[in-house]
């Protein structure tokens, strides 16, 4: 069994702010975050529990830092962009990007935001921790490969909304399937056939140049705004910005972009 001791649910030298709401943990039964934190601080749950508690009670208990006259100032920690993670694991990738992850008393969020907040340090270790094996169904993390390019060397998904499916496998759309094959999700073996069956499907492109989606000298402020535009799907600014520095947006669509996007993005 797993040791025991008093511990923290807020962590150290935090304390709820909020006992009547309720916590509740997949295949556990709902408890008040008041009931959670005197368990805590009589020792009645297990220490690798009470390790992660933390970072998933405490907007839903509204942990709060407890002050008093003869206490130095709490600094809160600061999550460093260098202190990159992988939210499928080491070695292991996210193969659904569009897929979405949720958390009780959580945001929803898309694996494809999970895993580029992990790899640029926007995530507290101790979630990151536990991420790997609460996402790995519905985000479908599998073992990283070197990258590939799914419409063949110099080319690019045209119609990134086309729906593609392998022989059993379920459909996804070329935009997903190109990005898998950018982030190393795609066996070699695979990638070696799929020009050939996404050529027309995906609309294969060759590349274009790259384009400042703001205009020179400008960046996204906005990165998760949904930019639509007239007959086509929604987008958010973030994907349209990497889309655009990686050459995907052809030149006439690009030069009208910063006047479209400039109040959303």
């Amino acid at each position: 069994d797993d040791p025991m001791n008093p511990c923290s649910v807020c962590g150290d030298r935090k304390e709820v702010g909020a006992p009547d709401a309720i916590f509740a943990f997949p295949g556990q039964p709902n408890v008040p975050c008041g009931k959670l934190e005197e368990d805590g601080k009589n020792g009645n749950l297990p220490n690798d529990e009470c390790a992660f508690l933390p970072s998933i009670v405490g907007v839903v208990c509204d942990c709060k830092n407890i002050e008093g006259p003869d206490e130095p100032p709490i600094i809160s920690p600061t999550i460093s962009p260098d202190k990159s993670c992988s939210v499928c694991g080491e070695g292991k990738g996210v193969s659904d990007p569009s897929a979405i992850f949720s958390f009780p008393s959580q945001p929803q969020a898309i694996c494809r935001d999970l895993q580029s907040d992990g790899e640029n340090g926007l995530l507290p270790e101790d979630q990151c921790s536990i991420l790997p094996s609460l996402i790995v169904n519905v985000c479908r993390c599998v073992p990283l490969g070197p990258p590939c390019t799914i419409c063949g060397e110099g080319k690019q998904v045209g119609t990134p909304d086309a729906l593609f499916a392998f022989p059993s496998q379920p459909e996804i759309k070329c935009g997903d399937l190109e990005e898998n094959g950018e982030n190393g999700v795609i066996s070699e073996d695979q990638c070696i056939v799929l020009p050939r069956l996404i050529g027309t499907l995906c609309d294969c492109e060759s590349f274009g140049e790259p384009c400042t989606v703001c205009g020179e000298g400008k960046k996204v402020g906005n990165p998760d705004a949904i930019f639509s535009f007239p007959s086509q799907p929604g987008t958010t600014c973030r994907d349209l910005e990497d889309r655009g520095e990686e050459g995907y947006i052809p030149d006439g669509e690009c030069a009208v972009l910063p006047e479209l996007i400039s109040l959303v993005c």
